[in-house]
């Protein structure tokens, strides 16, 4: 009767691993940058990553010829603060612990700073041309609306503000959580002093890729060694989203900005 209860025991998970194969819940593919995870079989790969095949998707190349009409005035209220950190896998992560601390508005309203992470090279281009690096600040409004401000770096002398976090830069982890980074991060001095933009409607550039979403690029850029590009790179390696059709948008040039 023992062995009868094991047998069906047996029977009944294999079953089961047999259903969650086929349903999607188990032996599904992670998204990943290249190969049959990469970007370009996204849109295949989760009923969730529909959008990565919608027609309003970023990045994209910034064609200055492309830009018609006055942008958003963009204020930025950052304050040198405590982070978190984390390498999820596809980038590296940082987060303020403190709520309310950072934000920007978008012609007054407000949207509050969620995280920061990079891409390496940059995933906008510029005219063709790709930067050395892209940080994205991801913003939310109180209706969950999102704005991402874009900075570009180019290869050059060390990004003191970067330090921080690039000390902390660990391994992927499965199981690690985000941990605080030792020392204040000085977020305000990673910010260029022209804060002039050029901004246009996107999604996010990594699965879902929800749209929706107003892309604000700043058109200053920063600077990062080549000892912390090769850092980032020999931890997380490429992990940009080709750019993507622009499908009739237009860019909104924005020369006015400020901090706070």
């Amino acid at each position: 009767m023992r062995f009868c209860g094991l047998k069906k025991k047996f029977l009944f998970m294999s079953v089961l691993l047999w259903i969650m194969a086929f349903s999607g819940y188990a032996l599904a593919a992670h998204w990943g940058y290249e190969g049959e995870t990469g970007p370009g079989h996204w849109g295949a790969m989760n009923p969730d990553y529909g959008l990565a095949i919608g027609n309003r998707q970023s990045p994209v190349d910034i064609v200055e010829s492309a830009i018609s009409g006055h942008g958003k005035t963009l204020s930025v209220h950052y304050r040198d603060g405590y982070f978190t950190i984390i390498n999820n896998g596809h980038t590296i992560q940082c987060a303020p612990i403190a709520t309310g601390e950072n934000y920007i508005t978008l012609d007054g309203e407000k949207y509050e700073l969620q995280q920061f992470h990079l891409h390496a090279p940059a995933e906008h281009t510029i005219n063709g041309t790709a930067p050395d690096m892209e940080l994205h600040f991801v913003h939310r409004d109180a209706t969950g609306r999102l704005a991402v401000m874009a900075l570009f770096f180019d290869k050059g002398d060390e990004n003191a503000a970067l330090s921080a976090a690039w000390s902390e830069i660990a391994k992927f982890d499965e199981r690690a959580k985000p941990k605080p980074l030792k020392d204040i991060l000085a977020i305000t001095n990673l910010l260029p002093e022209n804060l002039a933009t050029i901004q246009y409607n996107g999604s996010l550039t990594t699965p879902p890729t929800n749209e929706g979403v107003l892309w604000v690029v700043l058109k200053g850029h920063a600077k990062a060694s080549m000892a912390q590009l090769s850092a980032f790179n020999s931890t997380i390696g490429n992990n940009a989203r080709p750019t993507q059709p622009l499908n009739g948008r237009i860019f909104y040039e924005s020369e006015n900005g400020d901090r706070n």
